[in-house]
């Protein structure tokens, strides 16, 4: 399979822009977020993962993403190029990790368009998101690009209490217009969070990064003969403690995890498929899945709707999904 090359998208910047979408689907999440922001690799988790709602404003120098979601769900993200981000972990029901870095409410991910991240939530999430073109930062640049990749602790709120209060002032019905002033209050915010506290990095137990490691490989190397005893086997892990780290890092079983993947290509293949010789039985087997009826329990389960709905609705008209990040699969 080919790989995918994935590129930063250009920072886009339209002051006193703003938008407020609800979303239930991957397409409406795409359209509804921003140009600066890329998905890629995305995996439904649970049920109802695609919905949610964005609030975004664009300041001069900065871009300000609000956003609610149930969770279940996996991606690769991209940022926009020349900008930092600090994502504000507003509310965090279970389990986030961004990359190796296990976040809680009220943590700060700090990030660049240098490379493209891994995002994972389990359960419901609420983020308050700022992007800031690099120019903006001035003599605080050197510590920005520091910090990236890093983790600090948004205290008392701060930064994503003031992220709100600007978003509702700029879109109010007199709305607020003087946005470097309002740049300039984030900003001495970032400053005064950098220097009350020290940078955090990774901070996972050994089995925990062996469940990373599995699900890295996993991730990009998925096939029907999967098995979490050969697994286990491989990263020199007990069957047991492979189960309590990866519900320790990620909130499910590696059996449940990698059966929602499996699950979300054969969507993905099944949404994309055209011809007389496609059939479900034959994208499922080619997934590892052999037993139709258990399948299609986990297929509705997960999608709400039988996998021959999919199938059919792709034969009537096709439907946008983002690429699977696989390069080998299981060919019959």
């Amino acid at each position: 399979m080919k790989k995918i090359v994935q590129e930063s998208p250009s920072f886009v910047l339209n002051a006193g822009f703003f938008v407020e979408k609800e979303y239930e689907t991957y397409k409406e999440m795409a359209e509804s977020s921003t140009e600066n922001w890329a998905y890629h690799c995305t995996y439904e988790l649970r049920p109802k993962a695609l919905t949610g709602i964005h609030q975004i404003l664009s300041l001069k120098r900065m871009l300000i993403s609000l956003g609610k979601r149930p969770g279940g769900m996996m991606h690769d993200v991209l940022s926009a190029k020349d900008s930092i981000t600090l994502a504000v972990q507003v509310y965090v029901e279970d389990k986030s990790v961004f990359d190796t870095i296990k976040l809680q409410t009220d943590d700060i991910i700090i990030f660049d368009d240098s490379c493209t991240n891994s995002y994972m939530t389990n359960k419901k999430v609420e983020l308050a998101v700022v992007t800031i073109h690099r120019e903006a930062f001035g003599t605080l640049l050197p510590r920005l690009e520091e910090a990236c990749k890093h983790k600090i602790v948004d205290i008392d709120q701060r930064l994503s209490k003031l992220l709100k209060e600007i978003w509702h002032s700029f879109t109010a019905k007199n709305p607020r217009t003087d946005y470097e002033n309002a740049e300039e209050e984030i900003l001495k915010t970032v400053e005064y969070l950098l220097s009350e506290q020290p940078l955090q990095k990774s901070s996972l137990s050994k089995g925990e990064e062996i469940a990373y490691a599995i699900r890295k490989k996993v991730y990009k190397h998925m096939d029907g003969k999967l098995k979490i005893s050969d697994l286990a086997h491989e990263y020199k892990i007990s069957e047991q403690g492979m189960q309590n780290s990866f519900r320790s890092l990620f909130g499910f079983t590696p059996k449940l995890f990698i059966r929602q993947l499996k699950l979300n290509l054969v969507r993905h293949e099944l949404s994309n498929s055209v011809g007389e010789n496609v059939t479900v039985m034959r994208i499922a087997n080619k997934w590892g899945f052999t037993h139709m009826g258990r399948f299609s329990q986990y297929y509705a389960e997960l999608f709400e709707e039988k996998p021959s709905q999919t199938l059919q609705r792709s034969f009537e008209q096709a439907e946008v999904f983002t690429g699977q990040c696989v390069e080998r699969q299981e060919e019959l």
